[in-house]
């Protein structure tokens, strides 16, 4: 049964992005994304290193990972304290989730674009302020309740070892609902890229209904690295019309006067 909303734009049923708003009006909001990072629109601005603490091999106590085909992307929900710090944050921010979006084709599939160009996929890394909130959910549409830590998935000619914890159970995964917790949770650092020093700050909202707002984004400039053959697993997946799923991302919104910060420390 088709969802409300969608990456489809001509199927009955399904409303695409360019329709988003008739299922959540917080859609055609002033400061959404994804949008063009552009250095030449960025100020600089030295907001200090993204911390991250339980991403390593020594995951947090009680830590737990389950794979979810949600028919639009695949989310891999965390239990445990996978909390983010630095960065110009201001908070203890916690992750409860991580999730894909990619394309059909290695010339399209990210959400944001790194000056004027996409890549094949991207990785976003969902965290809430643990402050003021006790969960995502609460702190969806609050100011700054949400950051996202957003990265690049560029393409090389090796599988990426780090990556096959994560891809192996993709089997049990195929169809729109299906769910694995895996065996252990693997390190969620060693896929991401050793230096995260360079990255633009700004203020959007989620790239999926409802889109909201006050969510603080935070785009590395290094890549996660990925093969072609890796990220065709991913395509492989059925979604929620039981069709391939792929170029499952937003396109490009307005900066609409926003502040684009580029950390230069």
């Amino acid at each position: 049964m088709a969802s409300s909303w969608g990456y489809h734009y001509l199927t009955e049923g399904e409303l695409g992005p360019s329709r988003w708003w008739e299922a959540d009006e917080r859609c055609n909001g002033h400061f959404q994304s994804p949008i063009n990072l552009l250095a030449a629109e960025a100020k600089s601005q030295c907001l200090g290193e993204i911390e991250l603490d339980g991403f390593g091999d020594e995951p947090p106590e009680g830590a737990t990972m389950t794979l979810t085909n949600t028919g639009h992307y695949v989310k891999i929900k965390l239990t445990g304290n996978y909390l983010v710090t630095g960065g110009g944050l201001g908070s203890v921010y916690k992750s409860d989730q991580f999730h894909f979006h990619w394309g059909m084709k290695d010339s399209r599939g990210s959400e944001h674009y790194l000056e004027g160009s996409p890549y094949p996929a991207e990785m976003h890394i969902v965290t809430y302020d643990t402050a003021r909130f006790s969960s995502e959910a609460e702190a969806v549409g609050k100011d700054r309740g949400l950051a996202v830590l957003g990265f690049f998935v560029e393409l090389v000619d090796e599988d990426n070892p780090a990556f096959e914890p994560l891809l192996t159970p993709f089997e049990n995964i195929e169809l729109e609902g299906d769910a694995v917790q895996l065996d252990e949770p693997f390190s969620i650092e060693s896929v991401l890229p050793e230096d995260r020093s360079k990255f633009f700050r700004y203020m959007g909202s989620l790239t999926t209904p409802p889109c909201a707002e006050g969510v603080v984004w935070t785009n590395f400039k290094n890549t996660v690295k990925m093969s072609a053959s890796q990220l065709q697993r991913f395509r492989d997946l059925k979604d929620e019309l039981d069709l391939n799923m792929q170029d499952n991302f937003r396109p490009i919104q307005r900066l609409n006067n926003r502040k684009l910060f580029d950390n230069t420390c």
